[in-house]
């Protein structure tokens, strides 16, 4: 069974899939891999949750310590300001750059 612990990165949401529970301050002992899942355009990171349940399931017998991290890109999911911003056609045909910025 997976287990999923969320913390807070320089105020972005992150979550931590691991086989066992990870409590803060524990240390590794042995190898880890850290697999960063990142979401596709549109999606979220709550969107990808069963790939990364998943992704540990099946590696839960490994010898290395397997963490897969996921958090929401700019502008998708909770991170979500202008939803017009993620849609490239939409910024060209209004002249806008894609700055990054939504004042522009």
């Amino acid at each position: 069974m997976s287990r999923k612990r969320t913390i807070s990165v320089a105020g972005l949401e992150v979550h931590v899939y691991s086989v066992s529970p990870i409590a803060e301050g524990e240390q590794s002992h042995g190898e880890m891999v850290i697999f960063f899942l990142l979401h596709g355009r549109y999606a979220s990171a709550q969107q990808i949750d069963p790939i990364a349940r998943s992704v540990i399931e099946q590696t839960k017998n490994n010898t290395r310590n397997l963490l897969v991290v996921t958090f929401d890109q700019r502008n998708h999911g909770k991170r979500r300001l202008d939803p017009q911003r993620n849609d490239a056609g939409q910024v060209k045909k209004n002249g806008n750059k894609p700055n990054g910025r939504l004042d522009a």
